[in-house]
């Protein structure tokens, strides 16, 4: 009675918290961190995650969802036994923080990627204790693996702590970077309700050179219609259906060296 009474408020109080949240007009995501494991097994039993957490994150997915954004969640530890039920039934959309000896990104991705994004992977030992060109060589493994199969963000395995050397730091940045010479870019998609001809993702691009501007908006661009998790709903007189990548987007990724079978 006294652990579902602790979930009951906490979850109460959430509710509440997301529910501002989700007024905001420039949120893009809902990405909460609620640790559910250590490295050998979840912190209590996988029944007990069902009974009395999991449900709560279920409604704030929902809540996401209903607001037009996705729902990620940040957990450490092994949660492989709760995995289906985060995807199946909470309906979180992506995953982040891996630990190496735990399970690689890669090897999550290849069990779980075809059905949520997996974020990061950049180990925080390979980040904290390694040389940057062994980072950088982390970080070139780590999209030469999961970038293909789409859905994959990179970035560091966990949260980034004091004592990781700035270099190193920079090295998985720039290393992230190197597929285009641009100082940084930036993609917003408008959500609510759309009418036809209105103006619906932009994608800014900065570089000292058009060129790699063009071609890195260019890339974008054939990457968000397909690989990138997204919700579009087209009502018209026949009635409403879900938009999905279509054979030509496929195609287009495929220019880029990246193979995209998402098209229904």
């Amino acid at each position: 009675d006294l652990v579902q009474a602790i979930t009951d408020r906490l979850g109460t109080l959430m509710t509440g918290f997301y529910g501002h949240l989700l007024d905001l007009d420039h949120l893009s995501v809902v990405f909460p961190g609620d640790d559910m494991g250590y490295r050998s097994a979840t912190m209590v039993s996988p029944r007990d995650l069902r009974t009395y957490v999991l449900p709560w994150h279920k409604k704030f997915a929902a809540m996401a969802h209903e607001h037009g954004r996705p729902y990620f969640l940040h957990s450490c530890g092994k949660i492989l036994a709760i995995m289906d039920d985060l995807i199946n039934d909470v309906g979180i959309d992506g995953k982040h923080s891996y630990e190496d000896a735990i399970i690689p990104a890669e090897d999550f991705q290849k069990l779980y990627g075809d059905r949520i994004a997996v974020l990061g992977g950049v180990d925080i030992n390979i980040l904290s204790g390694k040389t940057p060109e062994e980072v950088r060589a982390r970080v070139r493994g780590l999209i030469g693996s999961c970038g293909p199969a789409g859905r994959y963000a990179i970035g560091s395995g966990n949260s980034v702590p004091s004592y990781v050397p700035v270099d190193n730091y920079l090295a998985m940045i720039d290393e992230a970077h190197r597929l285009f010479d641009i100082f940084g870019a930036r993609v917003v998609h408008r959500v609510g309700l759309l009418q036809p001809l209105d103006q619906i993702v932009l994608v800014a691009v900065s570089s000292a050179h058009r060129g790699e501007s063009f071609k890195a908006c260019e890339f974008l661009m054939d990457y968000l219609k397909t690989q990138a998790p997204f919700w579009k709903k087209e009502a018209t007189p026949e009635g409403a259906h879900w938009v999905d990548a279509r054979v030509s987007d496929d195609a287009a990724l495929a220019r880029w060296g990246i193979a995209g079978a998402n098209a229904a």
